[in-house]
Order: C-alpha cells, then sequence, then structure tokens
C-alpha cells in the first residue's frame, strides 16, 4: 500500500528486473525526479523536479491528463518504450514508467485511483494524440466566440454610423459657412441700401430735377396687347411683341413705324413671346425668344412665318434676348428664369444661379458689361425650386436684387449690388444707358412698389433719379444712342413713352 506522499525517482540506471528498453527509455528522459498525490477518485497534483532540486512546476490532474504521463510528466510516443498504455481502470501512463512503478513498489495498484493491476493488465494504446475534451470549456469558448461575434457585428455598425454622422457633420459645417457667408453679404447690402437711401433723401429734389432736365418726354402712343418690344438701331422702326386679347388671345409679332404710328407687318407666334430682340448686323432680321425655351428668327423679305427656329438650352422661358457686334455669324445674348446667361457658345456666369430666380438681364453692346435682376426663390417641402410664384400673391411686390456683372477677358465678375422692389409674378424688362449722367452709364428699371422708372448709377447701383410713366406696371425698357442724343424707351401697359435725352 503506498500513501498519496509516495515519490518515484526515475533515473540513467538500470533497475535489477528491468529490461533494456526500459533502461534506455529511462536514459532517454535523463534525470528526472516526479512526485504524484492522489485523492483516490483518479484527481491529483504532481510536480516534476530536474537534477539541481528545482522544480519546473505543479500541474493538476485534469491539466495533464491526455496530454502527459502522469508518472514522469513527459508526452508519451505512439512507440517505443514509452508507448502509451492503459490499465484496467482507464488511466493512461506512458509504457515504462507503469512498468517500473509496479515492478519497483512491488505495488499491484494504478498509482491514482489505487485500483488493483497488475503487469499483464497493462494494454497498449494505439493512437495519435489523446486528449480529453472538457464540455464546460467548449460552452465558455462558444459564448466568447459568439460574444466576440456581436461585438464585431457592434462595431462594424458603429463604424457605420459613425461615417454617417461626420458625413452629415461636414454637411452642417458647409451649409453653416455658406449662411454665415450670406449673412456678411446681406449686412452690406443693407448697409449700402442704408448709405443710398440716406443719400437719395438728402438729395432727392435736386436730384429728380437734373434727371428730369435729361430726359424729356418727347411722346407716347397706344399698341394693343404689347408685352415686350426693341427698336432699331435708328430708332425709327419698333416690333412689338404681342397677345391680342380680342382675337382669342392671339401671340403676334408686329413692326411699328415710330414716325406714323403704324403697323407695317406682323407675323403668328407659335408660343408666347417673353422678348424680342432687332439684328444689329442686318436689319431684315429680327427675333423673339419664347416661352417654350425656343428663339425663333423672322426675315421681315418673307413676311408669311419665320425662318428658323433656335433650340435653348433649356425649356424654360426665354425672358431676354440681344443681339451681338456684328460678325460672321449671327450671335445671341439670351437669359431664361434659370439665371443661365449664354454668349455665343453656351456660356455660364458663374455663381449666377445662386442669386435667386433671374427675372431681367440688362446688356450694354459696347462693354459688354450685364446687370441682372432676381427674386428670390421659394423653397418647397420637397427641396424643389419654383421660378415664379403663384398667381394668389401677384401685384404685392417682393424684395429682391440687381447684381453688376463686368467683364474681364473673357470672364464675368460681380462688381456691385443693391436691393430692390421687383415683381412678384411678372418680369419686367431692363436697360442700360450708356453716356447721359456725367457721360459713364447708367441702369434703368423698375420699381414695381411705386411704379417708377429708377436711373442707377454704374457700378455703385446708387439711385440718382426718377421718372414716372403714364402706367404703373413697367413692361419693357430699351435704350439707343443715336449721334447727339439717347433716346430711351419705356413700355407700361399699352403705352410706349419715348424719352430723349442730349448727350454730352
Amino acid at each position: 500500500m503506498t500513501s498519496s506522499e509516495e515519490v518515484v525517482i526515475i533515473d540513467g540506471g538500470v533497475p535489477e528486473n528491468g529490461d533494456d528498453a526500459t533502461a534506455e527509455g529511462g536514459r532517454e528522459r535523463g534525470s528526472k525526479k516526479g512526485r504524484f498525490s492522489s485523492d483516490g477518485t483518479g484527481g491529483g497534483t504532481a510536480s516534476l523536479k530536474g537534477e539541481d532540486g528545482g522544480e519546473f512546476g505543479e500541474f493538476s490532474g485534469g491539466e495533464v491528463d491526455g496530454l502527459y504521463c502522469p508518472i514522469c510528466f513527459e508526452a508519451w510516443s505512439s512507440g517505443g518504450d514509452h508507448h502509451m498504455c492503459c490499465l484496467p481502470c482507464g488511466h493512461i501512463y506512458g509504457l515504462s514508467c507503469i512498468r517500473k512503478w509496479l515492478a519497483r513498489r512491488g505495488s499491484s495498484k494504478c498509482p491514482q485511483c489505487k485500483k488493483n493491476c497488475r503487469m499483464k493488465d497493462i494494454r497498449l494504446l494505439y493512437a495519435s494524440r489523446i486528449v480529453a475534451i472538457d464540455g464546460e470549456l467548449q460552452k465558455t469558448v462558444q459564448s466568447l466566440e459568439a460574444k466576440c461575434a456581436s461585438l464585431e457585428k457592434q462595431g462594424a455598425e458603429w463604424s457605420s454610423k459613425e461615417l454617417k454622422w461626420k458625413k452629415k457633420e461636414s454637411d452642417l459645417h458647409k451649409q453653416v459657412q455658406y449662411l454665415e457667408a450670406r449673412i456678411r453679404v446681406l449686412k452690406v447690402l443693407l448697409e449700402n441700401e442704408e448709405r443710398r437711401a440716406s443719400a437719395s433723401r438728402s438729395s432727392a429734389s435736386g436730384s429728380d430735377a437734373r434727371c428730369s432736365n435729361k430726359f424729356t418726354l418727347q411722346k407716347d402712343f397706344l399698341i394693343e396687347g404689347a408685352r415686350f418690344f426693341d427698336v432699331d438701331s435708328s430708332s425709327e422702326s419698333y416690333i412689338f411683341a404681342r397677345r391680342l386679347l380680342r382675337m382669342g388671345g392671339m401671340h403676334v409679332l408686329t413692326k411699328v413705324s415710330a414716325e406714323s404710328n403704324n403697323i407695317v407687318l406682323t407675323y403668328n407666334l407659335p408660343a408666347a413671346a417673353w422678348s424680342c430682340a432687332w439684328d444689329v448686323s442686318d436689319s431684315h432680321y429680327v427675333y423673339t425668344g419664347l416661352q417654350n425655351g425656343t428663339v425663333s428668327q423672322f426675315d421681315m423679305r418673307h413676311t408669311a412665318r419665320h425662318v428658323e427656329s433656335l433650340n435653348g438650352l433649356t425649356s424654360n422661358p426665354v425672358h431676354s434676348l440681344y443681339s451681338l457686334s456684328p460678325s460672321s455669324s449671327r450671335s445671341f445674348f439670351t437669359g431664361n428664369v434659370q439665371a443661365r446667361n449664354v454668349l455665343t457658345a453656351p456660356y455660364v456666369i458663374p455663381e449666377s444661379d445662386k442669386q435667386g430666380v433671374c427675372i431681367s438681364l440688362a446688356y450694354c453692346k459696347t462693354s459688354s458689361d450685364i446687370v441682372a435682376s432676381y427674386r428670390p426663390k421659394i423653397e418647397t417641402p420637397d427641396g424643389l425650386t419654383i421660378s415664379q410664384p403663384t398667381l394668389t400673391a401677384a401685384g404685392q411686390g417682393t424684395q429682391g436684387s440687381h447684381i453688376y456683372y463686368g467683364k474681364f477677358l473673357s470672364e464675368y465678375k460681380k462688381l456691385g449690388a443693391t436691393c430692390a422692389n421687383v415683381s412678384d409674378i411678372r418680369l419686367p424688362k431692363s436697360a442700360i444707358i450708356d453716356g447721359v449722367h456725367n457721360n459713364n452709364r447708367a441702369f434703368a428699371s423698375g420699381d414695381d412698389s411705386t411704379g417708377e422708372l429708377v436711373l442707377h448709377e454704374l457700378p455703385s447701383l446708387m439711385a440718382f433719379g426718377r421718372l414716372k410713366p403714364r402706367n404703373n406696371h413697367i413692361r419693357d425698357v430699351k435704350y439707343v444712342r443715336c449721334s447727339d442724343s439717347g433716346v430711351m424707351s419705356c413700355l407700361s401697359e399699352d403705352t410706349l413713352q419715348l424719352y430723349t435725352a442730349k448727350l454730352l
């Protein structure tokens, strides 16, 4: 009978009753001392010592079972003297170790469970490796793996959310920067408007007197259904885009003599006209900008119909149309309700679409400068932009702006801006006047709240004079410079008024 404190010493010597294989196996494993203690239930602890007396460590039976021999604490092999084997009780040992145990101690009991056994009861096992499976450990591993997978999924979700939040934060920063820039611009415009208003109040009477002295009403005449017009370079003939209500709302283009006020020629239009222009290079040609986004070309030597139809950039109405200086091919300067301004080949003025809805475009043929009039966009809840208000808001007027663009080489740059009372539904025209005010350019536009024709200095856009047409709602303004005078024509309702001014 051995106690729980028995010590097995395995050294390089050959036991008295051991065979050569056992002795050789002992030499191969070296001089090590092992101690094993058992509680009689198959469990226990073991420690391993080297030649110098130091312990390699202490192991529990559960840690070494299935991996190492519990006597020598070395891995068993699938052959040779340390071949894995088992006793009838089921405990596994190296063959040489269990033989030494049973032979040296004269005991016939298992070192772990103390059950009786004999040398002949040893059974060799043939397996590459024996591992005891721990069910609880497997459950723990599976649980931890599930937790890891869940954490990885949560991490991926949070990463995706973080990207979305960063993008949203970036968009909000851009929006804040845009709004801050708009606030700065509005502050500047407000300050300029306050200064202009103060200057206008202090010199209103003198300015109006000087303006009335500059421009003198020469004549006026009625044109039924006139909406827009243009005048030839000699100011002798006019073309009118008209809508004849007594003829079922028919849209026509009419040529009228300025001297006799007689109709010379009339064309039927395929759609409502929003603008018209005389060709500056050939007086036989005139053009109309239509509601469907096309430009119709008319040759007055052919009285039947238009001779050509030109497609615009979009299907939006062409509300402004100018013929440019003579060249080998006729070209136009146009504007539509999206503020896209085209010069010969399509060219969009940078950032002109950010000012609002373009409702008027004045062009100076001598300098190529532009003054564009805008009213605010109406944003709908679904993000769409309405270019024109509904009819229920008509006649109330709205706060808009005039933007002055100067041409430098081949590009346009914003040079000035001012607030203005513009129409909330109609698209009244404006004009740039050359050589009347201190021999400089000026800008003429209608004030929708007062019904006056306001004259502005360029490039400051400060008002320096006002004219009161016969009717309140100004539809169109044109200016022609003759040899020693300038003629400004103003169409309000069905009345065309001609103002003249002596040039300096």
